[in-house]
């Protein structure tokens, strides 16, 4: 009888993110797609006491790992602000996510301080002579702020010297100017340690540091590289990051040295993957990888969530405008709201972030200005919904205050808003605003200036048929669906390392 030929295996992929993965539609429609390519795919995230350290996505796991911030709460103390930053890395571990810690440690007993130990010194790195440049112009103007006087004055001069010497082309200097990096280089190292997978994908800068590492890690040991890719979100040297400028320093820094390293880097826009070629002296430019929705509208049980505009028991001649995001002032939300007295019965909707303090915000906005039955606030759901519940609407607005990041953006909300059928009003920053001109599918107007605002909302209500006909042209689902980003990144992917020919059948849009 003759013997069956095993499968061949599938090369695994990891995967990586610096957040708990849940909502990060980028991260969760990039890893149907690996998985779709043939890979088996394996998401690492970040730990956090509102999530289990162990998930699934559809069929994909995750992993949660613990970070500890132990070197940068040291840092705060040091600098007398020994308190959580408000940022991303907000939530210091509770005891539950200490213990995790501890077992972690007690795991990789035998590597105990490893990765720093093997990550620096290994793989001196030469800088562009661009890149470098930029960094020692920063360095002296950092410099030129007054002499170190005290405690904080002395910690910064040693931020000084750290990122001279990054520009000198001493490589990893930036795991001094702000330490929180190497707290997720070690948690996502030794993730990549137990994984071991044969290809590595990073979704924007937290994971960047670790991916390198693992490379020095096993080039220490004799073994051979795993090829890994720069997914770039975002526009990182114009990134409005809160708290003191070391953080904004070392990030670029770190971006600067180790996007050398990566066998791939890819960007969401071609204005991104130009800027970050000219910027880093790249040798080639990166890949577009855009970042749309599926094609495929995906309902919500109906026990769970209906229909926007029937969840706000609005009629079909309401116009209701829709924001998709973040509820952050400089996302353009309270331009939004200011809006509305001049736009008498339209309502907004912000599909927004749950923070409590900013929802209030908006609320109080609103009661002043008389339009608090106009404006609604309504939890986020699956990604992979947004486009079915939004499409009941009548535009999507993205109303971003100008910052270099978001002159380079085309946030996911516009593209979800598109395959939803929705015509667009964007505020008049340079790639968002060329995104809407060249398509004809809205209208633009300046940036927090809310007469202006509302002038493109009375547009658009007028030319509202000719706009929506725009927006639901077959064309511009071809263009802006996930389904064309998918083939970017399979044919990126298998040319660093290759998939069997049959991948398995998966869901395009699987539900969490």
């Amino acid at each position: 009888m003759p013997v069956a030929t095993p499968a061949p295996r599938r090369p695994r992929m990891a995967m990586l993110v610096g957040n708990q993965v849940v909502g990060d539609s980028r991260v969760e429609k990039a890893a149907v797609s690996a998985v779709r390519a043939g890979y088996d795919v394996v998401v690492v995230g970040v730990s956090h006491r509102t999530t289990f350290n162990l998930g699934r996505y559809g069929s994909v796991p995750i992993l949660r790992v613990p970070v500890t911030f132990r070197r940068h709460l040291a840092w705060q103390t040091l600098h007398g602000t020994a308190r959580p930053d408000a940022t991303d890395w907000s939530a210091v571990l509770d005891p539950e996510e200490a213990a995790a810690m501890t077992a972690w440690d007690l795991a990789h007993e035998s590597g105990a301080g490893l990765p720093q130990a093997v990550v620096r010194g290994l793989s001196p790195h030469a800088l562009p002579d661009g890149a470098r440049g930029r960094l020692g112009r920063a360095a002296r103007r950092l410099g030129r702020l007054g002499p170190a006087r005290g405690r904080r004055g002395r910690a910064a001069a040693r931020g000084r010297r750290a990122l001279k010497n990054f520009a000198a082309g001493r490589t990893g200097a930036w795991r001094e100017v702000w330490p929180l990096i190497a707290d997720y280089e070690d948690g996502f190292l030794r993730a990549l340690i137990d994984l071991a997978p044969d290809l590595v994908h990073v979704h924007d800068r937290h994971p960047l540091p670790a991916a390198a590492a693992y490379d020095r890690y096993r080039a220490a040991r004799g073994l051979s590289p795993v090829p890994w890719v720069y997914d770039a979100h975002e526009w990182l040297p114009g990134q409005m990051m809160p708290g003191p400028v070391d953080q904004r320093i070392a990030w670029k820094a770190a971006e600067a040295e180790l996007i050398h390293e990566a066998d791939a880097v890819v960007a969401v826009t071609d204005g991104l993957a130009d800027r970050m070629r000219e910027y880093h002296a790249l040798p080639e430019r990166p890949v577009t990888v855009i970042n749309g929705p599926w094609g495929t509208q995906v309902p919500m049980d109906p026990a769970e969530r209906l229909p926007l505009r029937t969840e706000l028991g609005l009629s079909d001649d309401v116009p209701l405008l829709v924001y998709v995001g973040k509820l952050a002032e400089v996302r353009g939300v309270g331009t939004l709201v200011d809006a509305l007295p001049l736009l008498p019965g339209v309502h907004v909707a912000f599909v927004g972030s749950p923070d409590p303090g900013a929802r209030q915000g908006l609320r109080d906005r609103a009661a002043q200005l008389d339009v608090a039955d106009r404006m609604h606030i309504v939890d986020y759901v699956p990604s992979a919904s947004v486009t079915w519940y939004v499409s009941s609407a009548t535009a999507g607005v993205s109303p971003l205050l100008p910052t270099p990041a978001h002159e380079s953006a085309v946030a996911t909300k516009l593209r979800e808003c598109l395959l939803a059928g929705l015509p667009l009003i964007v505020s008049d920053l340079r790639e968002q605003a060329r995104f809407v001109r060249e398509q004809g599918v809205g209208t633009v107007f300046a940036p927090g200036d809310a007469a202006d605002l509302a002038r493109a909302v009375r547009d658009l209500l007028a030319r509202r048929t000719e706009l929506t006909a725009a927006a639901r042209s077959p064309e511009i689902t071809a263009r802006h669906g996930w389904e064309a980003a998918e083939r970017a990144l399979h044919g990126l992917w298998r040319r660093l390392v290759p998939t069997p020919a049959a991948p398995p059948p998966v869901e395009i849009a699987p539900d969490p």
